[in-house]
């Protein structure tokens, strides 16, 4: 029951909450010293707000914490997007993007979903909120500034060059945890890292409207919950078969994407 919780659970839900509308507020005013643009105050409230959540498994013993801070942040969310006093000031944080999404409240359930789908495990937890919180950005800063050879999946564009560092940053999210949390040899994470990184960045890339903020840390969670029981051979032969068939599937989602781009612009 909730009300039963210790007092140390209460203080931890006060403290991340007073952190996240520390950090809400603090971007709300330095965008008002020195301007951001929309997206730079999103991704910063992404990074601030996801490490953040690294602590739950250290900080609650059961899921209803991190049940309420979900029941608690989303309708603030909603809120500071739909209420025009809020939208005003704290909205300015993350909603002022030109484009419909709702990927702010997809984080907090994903992380939700995550803390009781990993019943306690930090590894499960923690490298698909790693990914999410510095592999996603990674990918849009980097796309942003430097993408240049671009494709479509699903909607929307999307670059090589984003989605490599996407997988950069994937792979040392999911191997250091690894390696620091779990039995997992060496040569076992490696090959774990490369196989999470490669999948994960092809749901980063068919992602759309914030959605990524779901897939992402599902996605993530599913491969990792598979392949931390196979053995090295088993890893490998994964990793020959991913690296064989991913070429394929990306084209056939890219021509699908394209096709689908050609008829939204005939209509």
């Amino acid at each position: 029951m909730i009300h039963s919780l210790p007092i140390n659970m209460w203080l931890s839900i006060g403290i991340e909450l007073a952190v996240l509308v520390g950090l809400m507020g603090g971007l709300a005013l330095y965008q008002r010293w020195q301007p951001l643009s929309p997206e730079a105050s999103r991704k910063l409230f992404h990074i601030g707000g996801g490490l953040t959540t690294l602590t739950f498994p250290w900080a609650f013993a059961s899921a209803w914490p991190v049940v309420l801070l979900a029941l608690i942040t989303v309708p603030s969310l909603l809120a500071v997007k739909y209420i025009r006093v809020f939208k005003g000031n704290l909205g300015s944080v993350l909603y002022r993007v030109d484009r419909t999404s709702f990927g702010e409240v997809y984080f907090p359930l994903s992380v939700c979903l995550l803390f009781v789908f990993a019943r306690g495990n930090a590894a499960l937890f923690l490298i698909p909120i790693l990914i999410l919180t510095l592999a996603d950005p990674a990918a849009a800063v980097i796309g942003c500034r430097y993408g240049q050879l671009r494709y479509i999946l699903i909607k929307g564009h999307k670059s090589v060059e984003g989605s490599a560092a996407f997988f950069l940053v994937a792979f040392p999210c999911t191997l250091l945890p690894l390696l620091l949390l779990t039995a997992t040899s060496l040569l076992a994470a490696v090959l774990i890292a490369i196989l999470v990184g490669l999948l994960v960045t092809l749901a980063e890339a068919v992602s759309w409207e914030g959605l990524d903020n779901l897939f992402i840390p599902i996605c993530s969670f599913l491969l990792l919950s598979g392949l931390l029981h196979l053995n090295t051979l088993l890893l490998l032969l994964n990793l020959v078969i991913v690296t064989c068939l991913l070429p394929g599937v990306f084209r056939l989602a890219c021509h699908r994407g394209m096709r689908a781009a050609a008829k939204e612009e005939q209509s």
